[in-house]
């Protein structure tokens, strides 16, 4: 029974996290499926090493090596998984041999240690070192140079923003991308400055008189398209406390936002002093989930600046709100930003 538990952690947890160490480290390649061509990045699209094949591995050579079945059944049954997952192009051969061989690893290490309390121990510390690398990577990224397009009014804010989560909270969050299978874990800056690109090539021939960020992520991308375009540039900040929240708020309304769940009205924190009648505004977010706060920006500058128009956009749509005509460039959702986990 507990090498059944076992099997279910390293498929549903463990699995997922070597795959993210894989696609971090080593740039793997993903399932080799259609879809997972167009957006492979994806922790659903990731596939190195297989955790079908490595599950059934570990479960029939430790039960095999427990006396529970025969060396036929044995072949049997991991054959059969893999040829499933190479015929209905869920895996490559590569994924499904590296599979293969970590669940032949992970099963000689349980059988070895006999002791269901140290195979328990043993399996949460290899979910722990997994984290802890994955953590690590991107730790370091975070921690490269700002790009010099950002202006320099955000360095200290983007410096806060990274320091803001603790080491456990990382952890958890690292953990918590396993519930969300589309979404890719971490965009650098260079793949911030990628989408930001589409975003121009698609409003590149519209009218716009000037840029409107929301702080935090909208207003720190807001200055690389004012910069390619030659436009002005402001920021406005809409929040559902204007005060320094707790990192318990800030937690529980990520969640909200992603899962469902009432939210607190957006209010104005910071407005914009300048004169904005009649003009053409390009609205840049970093994300947007529910829509509260890009809702209530643009309620503000078409009833309170009197603006003329409004293209909103955001390099990252959850699909959570009921707003139209935003520019997206591809469907990618992402947890952690350059300038950190608080967004």
């Amino acid at each position: 029974m507990l090498i059944i538990l076992i099997t279910l952690l390293h498929f549903l947890v463990i699995n997922p996290m070597e795959k993210l160490l894989a696609q971090l480290y080593y740039k793997t390649l993903p399932r080799p499926n259609e879809t997972c061509k167009k957006i492979p990045s994806i922790l659903s699209c990731l596939g190195m090493p297989s955790g079908h094949t490595e599950a059934i591995t570990l479960l029939t050579i430790f039960a095999f090596l427990s006396g529970f079945i025969n060396i036929f059944w044995v072949i049997s049954l991991i054959l059969l998984v893999v040829f499933e997952r190479v015929i209905t192009q869920m895996h490559t051969i590569n994924q499904v041999m590296v599979g293969f061989l970590l669940g032949l690893l992970y099963a000689l290490i349980y059988y070895s240690l006999k002791s269901p309390i140290y195979i328990c121990i043993i399996a949460i510390m290899i979910l722990i070192l997994y984290v802890l690398l994955i953590t690590t990577y991107i730790e370091k990224q975070l921690y490269s140079q700002i790009p010099t397009w950002v202006d320099n009014k955000y360095f200290s804010i983007i410096q806060k923003k990274r320091s803001v989560f603790s080491l456990p909270l990382k952890l958890i969050c690292n953990v918590g991308i396993i519930f969300v299978p589309q979404t890719q874990l971490f965009i650098s800056w260079s793949d911030v400055e990628k989408r930001l690109d589409k975003i121009y090539e698609t409003i590149k021939d519209k009218n716009i008189d000037c840029i409107i960020g929301i702080k935090s992520g909208g207003a720190i991308l807001s200055t690389y398209l004012a910069k390619k375009m030659n436009k002005p540039v402001y920021s406005v900040k809409f929040s559902q406390k204007c005060y320094k929240e707790k990192i318990s708020d800030s937690i529980c309304d990520m969640f909200k936002r992603v899962y469902g769940g009432k939210l607190k009205t957006f209010n104005p924190c910071e407005k914009i002093n300048e004169n904005i009648e009649n003009l053409d505004i390009l609205l840049i977010d970093e994300s947007i989930v529910s829509g509260s706060s890009m809702k209530a920006v643009m309620n503000y500058l078409t009833n309170e600046k009197k603006v003329k128009s409004i293209i909103p956009c955001v390099i990252c749509d959850w699909k959570k709100h009921n707003l139209n005509n935003i520019i997206v460039p591809d469907p990618i959702t992402y947890f952690v930003y350059p300038w950190g986990y608080d967004n």
